[in-house]
């Protein structure tokens, strides 16, 4: 299970950087 999360993790994080900008705009306004 351990594996399986860390995988997700690095994922979502990878999934995350792709869409910084879109979520800075957001966030930030």
């Amino acid at each position: 299970e351990n594996h399986l999360k860390i995988i997700a993790s690095c994922s979502f994080a990878k999934h995350m950087l792709e869409k910084e900008d879109s979520y800075q705009d957001v966030y930030l306004g």
